[in-house]
């Protein structure tokens, strides 16, 4: 029976990014004559991965093998995990397939496969498939080569491997197109532990190559850094290597190199020609195939994570925060004449520091703040303080975005844009009131890896709007990679950062051509850095893409809007706090005792009008404390400490007064 088989169309975008990874690290073993040899392909290709750790290509990196002589000899483990197999993510298995790339034609005389040997989980392993090849880089895989079954795996940690023989001439590329697996369920798990291919073919110029995935600029065209493993190809000492029409690198071919050459930039995958010449001949040739670079724009938001009573006293952490605002604004001056893009902005993360600084400063340092702010040198951000909203009366929620307001009526300068960071959730009624304010995005930066349940896995680089409650209210919703604490992870902007930013997006299946990062410094409450001024600055000289743009939370969130608004996904519903257990029960308390706060609303110590410096400043006890303590993530742990009957002191978990009832 021949099997139908997926259109290479249908493969999902991760799983067209995943080739892209595969295909840059995989070695082929031939000898430079026409003699038998195991093929080790260049790639291979999945319809769907378990993880990235059960990834497919595993089948060709020779993890979970073992034992010395040829590869055929070796056997394979049974990890409990398949972390050393390839595993698919449990869909249909009529619909699974798999796509080896040889890297150039050969002629087939057999395949080793080493069956699925997970501990425990056997059934899982291909019974029946066929075998589909094509002789080209690209296209559809139609040539039907038969139906082949495998035994079942034993299960030990020393599985071996089964010969299939064939008789195939002109092969490039091998499809396994799966028809059932052993457990007999037409939806399950289904995989293998390794594959090698035995055949005759061509010497091989390049082995393997990985793409970085940055662009330059050379004269009119982007081009691609490559790193290519070259084999020996006898007496060529003298040659120059290139691909396509980029630039040539001299080789030694005497015995194998490895050089870094630059390819040309693709917009979809393509075969192109990598060849040797020596006094201007072609001595040695190979199609490659290319893949596409993404041509990125990331934004960076410099700010700093108001964490008030965490790290230090409230006085000393507020007096930091004004500090960054007057530091920020000095940084951007300074910074006026680096070239679009380089230049400093700086995003207040809320209200609170801009409050105490317009108290605070004079009337020359006020009209500094308005003129940065209305030359786009400073970002306000209309959220108040870090709120857990979930605590929040209709009220509350409300009069946190209400001073954003009065900003934007004091600068002339709408506020647009909200963050919220270390905070990993927001009560529905949160659209409404930031849509009422005016605010149309909410950058969301929560803790990288603590207290947040699934919400990096579920959201990071998933753009989407959120439709508030009453049907009509919506906010332009966009989660940065690694949260608000990015930056104390990295240390500093370059290579490595924006490199793992790709591969983030790429596992998000993220589509876009823009992304954002946030800058928060070294810890909570840091100081602004004008260093990463210096590294934008460079990287754009360096690399075309990805660009880098340092701005506020505005600009990044409408570049995305306008270029790819129309296919952002809508959702609704309430985003569950992880910690939802003693937050619902302090928001029973909360909401039913407002009376407890009368003389707070209408005093001095205006609690719903945000001002919890206030609160502190004039002494109000217990409750009121409790009330604007627990408005952070980190404080909620207050509330049980003070209900255990257990003071809370200055400098204990942020709050700086004692809790008495």
């Amino acid at each position: 029976m021949i099997l139908a088989h997926p259109m290479e169309s249908s493969v999902p975008l991760i799983l067209r990014q995943v080739i892209m990874a595969i295909i840059l690290v995989l070695p082929v073993s031939v000898g430079s004559r026409a003699t038998a040899a195991t093929i080790t392909p260049i790639s291979v290709t999945a319809s769907s991965e378990f993880s990235a750790s059960q990834g497919a290509a595993n089948l060709i990196n020779g993890s979970g093998l073992s034992g010395s002589g040829p590869i055929q000899s070796q056997t394979h483990n049974n990890a409990g995990s398949a972390t050393s197999m390839w595993h698919s993510n449990g869909s249909v298995v009529a619909d699974s397939w798999l796509v080896f790339d040889l890297g150039a034609e050969f002629s087939l005389s057999g395949i080793d496969i080493w069956q699925m040997n997970q501990a425990g989980q056997l059934g899982r392993g291909i019974k029946t498939f066929a075998i589909y090849t094509s002789s080209n880089a690209l296209g559809p895989i139609t040539d039907f080569a038969g139906n082949f079954t495998l035994n079942q795996g034993g299960g030990t940690a020393s599985e071996a491997a089964k010969n299939l023989p064939l008789s195939l001439s002109g092969v490039r590329r091998v499809k396994f197109v799966i028809a059932n697996c052993w457990s007999g369920l037409a939806s399950d798990y289904v995989g293998l532990s390794e594959v090698r291919f035995q055949g005759t073919g061509p010497a091989l110029l390049v082995t393997s190559f990985k793409q970085s995935r940055f662009l330059v600029q050379s004269n009119e065209a982007l081009l691609n850094s490559t790193t290519f493993n070259l084999a020996a190809s006898g007496d060529i000492t003298n040659g120059l290597f290139r691909i396509g029409d980029s630039p040539a690198v001299p080789v030694n071919l005497t015995s194998a190199q490895t050089v870094t050459a630059m390819a040309p930039d693709v917009s979809v995958s393509s075969v192109v020609l990598a060849t040797v010449t020596v006094d201007g001949q072609v001595v040695a040739s190979q199609s490659i195939v290319i893949q596409p670079v993404r041509h990125l724009t990331i934004y960076v938001l410099p700010h700093s994570h108001v964490d008030i009573g965490y790290t230090d006293l409230q006085n000393i952490t507020i007096d930091k925060q004004v500090n960054n605002l007057v530091q920020g604004i000095q940084y951007a001056q300074q910074t006026a004449a680096y070239p679009p893009g380089a230049r400093f902005i700086w995003n207040l993360e809320g209200t609170f520091p801009a409050e105490l600084y317009l108290e605070r400063f004079d009337a020359q340092a006020r009209a500094n703040f308005l003129a940065a702010v209305e030359n786009g040198q400073v970002e306000v951000n209309g959220m108040y303080i870090n709120a857990l909203t979930g605590l929040c009366r209709p009220e509350e929620l409300l009069r946190l975005f209400r001073h954003g307001t009065q900003l934007a009526d004091l600068t002339g300068v709408p506020v647009e844009s909200a963050m919220l960071s270390d905070v990993p959730d927001l009560t529905w009624g949160s659209v409404t009131a930031m849509a009422q304010a005016g605010i149309k995005y909410l950058s969301t930066g929560p803790n990288y890896f603590d207290r947040i349940g699934y919400v990096l896995q579920d959201w990071q680089n998933k753009p989407f709007y959120w439709l508030g409650p009453d049907g009509h209210s919506k906010v332009l919703v966009w989660m940065c990679f690694q949260g608000y604490g990015m930056a104390h992870i990295y240390g500093a902007l370059g290579e490595t950062v924006i490199n793992d930013v790709m591969v983030s997006l790429e596992q998000a299946e993220n589509p876009y051509d823009v992304a954002y990062i946030r800058w928060a410094g070294h810890g909570d409450n840091a100081v602004p850095e004008p260093e990463i001024c210096d590294a934008v600055r460079d990287w754009n000289a360096q690399y075309a893409y990805p660009k880098l743009i340092i701005s506020g939370t505005t600009e990044a969130f409408r570049a995305l809007e306008q270029r790819h608004g129309d296919s952002l996904p809508v959702v609704t519903g309430d985003w569950t706090p992880p910690l939802g257990g003693w937050q619902w029960l302090v928001r029973t308390r909360n909401r039913n005792e407002p009376e407890e706060l009368g003389p707070a609303r209408t005093g001095r110590g205006s609690v719903c009008h945000g001002q919890p410096r206030r609160i502190f400043r004039h002494g109000l006890r217990c409750r009121v404390v409790q009330r604007f303590a627990i408005f952070r993530t980190h404080l909620g742990r207050m509330e049980q400490r003070q209900r255990a009957g257990q003071p809370v002191r200055v400098g204990s978990m942020g709050v700086q007064a004692e809790l008495r009832d």
